[in-house]
């Protein structure tokens, strides 16, 4: 049993947690299949970065975990950001001609560190499998309950209640 969680499964479980917190935040908003459309490209997408590190590297979790990190930093840049920018507004830091700089260095001194690094990295990827297996159960409980309670503004239909205008002057 720890050998199979060992796994990077970390890699497909981020883009899931990604999607279904999304989901789970606008709830009745988005539509479930759309969800899953973008579940299965975000996977697919770190599918492919994986294979191109795997090439690097020759190694599964090192290349797991050089994805698991961009694919990290493409999802919660945003919310980070806005956290610092209510924390520090207006600081040199929270520029962009500072972040993004600063974000492509710290990304590849990952990719150094890991590949002059001798460590198999079994524990973190144990790691990342449980915490995501679990915040994953987490937001699904939850959403399970919104389903059940119906909770949230809904989405209604409007357009019945609009009418074409052939005579209007169209932009």
């Amino acid at each position: 049993m720890s050998n199979i969680i060992q796994r990077p499964f970390f890699l497909l479980l981020l883009p899931v947690f990604f999607v279904l917190h999304a989901l789970l935040e606008t709830f009745n908003l988005i539509l479930i299949q759309d969800a899953l459309i973008l579940v299965f490209i975000y996977a697919g997408v770190s599918l492919v970065l994986a294979l191109l590190f795997w090439i690097l590297y020759r190694n599964t979790i090192k290349a797991a975990l050089a994805t698991f990190f961009i694919m990290a930093c493409n999802f919660f840049f945003g919310s980070v950001y806005d956290f610092l920018m209510k924390q520090f507004s207006h600081s040199f830091f929270l520029r962009f001609s500072f972040i993004i700089p600063a974000l492509l260095l710290l990304i590849l001194l990952l990719i150094i560190y890991l590949k002059k690094s001798n460590k198999t990295f079994f524990r973190t990827s144990k790691y990342l499998n449980i915490l995501l297996l679990l915040l994953i159960l987490l937001d699904a409980g939850t959403l399970f309950f919104k389903l059940i309670n119906n909770k949230g503004p809904g989405v209604s239909d409007l357009s019945g209640e609009f009418s074409n205008c052939d005579t209007c002057a169209k932009p």
